[in-house]
């Protein structure tokens, strides 16, 4: 899903990350092969967040969607794996959402 920019405001609030520019280089292979999304990398890996990922979650939250871990310890390269649905999920209907 595209995160508008309320949206991509609560997730910094919330989670301390920025999206990955959509200006970046691999934006349109991460299209091409996961849809037109707003990735975000953060000591996991690369993900998006994406609504009804867990029964568990209400439907007005989002869950992040690990779809690449980072290969070592110093996070500067990703390699790519199967999609897992993580523990992470928060509201983006909040305030200004």
């Amino acid at each position: 899903m595209k995160l508008t920019e309320s949206e991509i405001r609560q997730v910094k609030a919330a989670l301390g990350v920025d999206p990955v520019p959509e200006d970046h280089p691999a934006i349109p292979q991460l299209y091409e092969n996961f849809g037109e999304h707003t990735f975000y990398a953060d000591q996991d890996g690369l993900g998006f967040f994406m609504q009804r990922a867990r029964e568990d979650v209400p439907p007005d939250h989002a869950t992040f969607v690990l779809i690449a871990g980072w290969t070592d310890d110093t996070r500067s390269a990703l390699t790519s794996m199967e999609p897992r649905v993580t523990e992470t999920s928060l509201s983006l209907t909040g305030p200004g959402g």
